[in-house]
């Protein structure tokens, strides 16, 4: 779920950017989101912190039955205290489990995926007033469901998770991702999505990649990488 929250600005301009963005929880300028102001004038993608966009709660509907639940892992010396801590991305080999109400499932247990492409995801943190957060120059590197992100990169991660009384997290995860990633998500369904979501899939396409902020070519100056933030929630799980 695409949000304008949580990510810093790192080219320099900070809160004198004119296009940066204002965190909606924090009120921090100089957040930069510009995959938001790609996709954003499209109606069904966009959303709020409370509704999610039509898009994209769509594509988790028709995927989220069969694609292996990731997982977060949280450590350190005492985590009910504030101080470092090492937060760790992974896959499991199960899909998440649902409740009746479509909500993941707490308690539930998975077994962590061994691929070797999925063993370089810890990222030092920190634990301060009930909040974890991460802000990192290492890449997140995820595999998903083959329908929308078979790969899912996020370079020079950047996270915020708050820790709620019943032991879910709510937070965010930001970095700069593959403009290739995001439009195989929205080009896999050619005419059809064309016809569902209107605009014109290569107009968005070089939407991206007018917009794109990260990651240049070292001959042409080309970014390849866009700015972008997902909304993110966890329950309890043994792994």
């Amino acid at each position: 779920e695409f949000r304008r929250v949580l990510f810093r600005s790192l080219d320099g301009k900070g809160k004198d950017d004119p296009n940066a963005f204002e965190d909606p929880e924090t009120h921090e300028r100089g957040i930069d989101h510009q995959l938001f102001r790609a996709l954003g004038c499209i109606e069904p993608f966009r959303g709020t912190l409370q509704h999610d966009p039509a898009f994209w709660i769509f594509m988790w509907t028709t995927e989220k039955d069969t694609a292996p639940a990731w997982l977060i892992s949280v450590s350190g010396d005492d985590l009910s205290k504030d101080g470092p801590v090492t937060v760790t991305f992974g896959r499991a080999l199960e899909p998440t489990k649902f409740n009746g109400n479509g909500e993941a499932r707490a308690d539930m247990t998975f077994r962590w995926d061994p691929d070797k492409r999925l063993q370089q995801n810890s990222f030092k943190g920190e634990i301060k007033d009930g909040m974890i957060s991460v802000a990192s120059t290492e890449n997140l590197h995820l595999l998903q469901d083959p329908l929308t992100f078979p790969s899912f990169d996020l370079h020079r991660l950047h996270a915020r998770f708050k820790i709620n009384p019943d032991g879910t997290l709510s937070g965010f995860i930001g970095g700069y991702q593959p403009i290739e990633q995001v439009y195989f998500a929205l080009g896999q369904g050619n005419l059809a999505a064309e016809d569902n979501f209107s605009p014109e899939l290569p107009g968005m396409y070089h939407a991206m990649r007018k917009l794109a902020d990260g990651d240049p070519d070292p001959k042409t100056g080309q970014n390849w990488s866009i700015s972008a933030t997902y909304k993110l929630n966890a329950v309890p799980a043994f792994v």
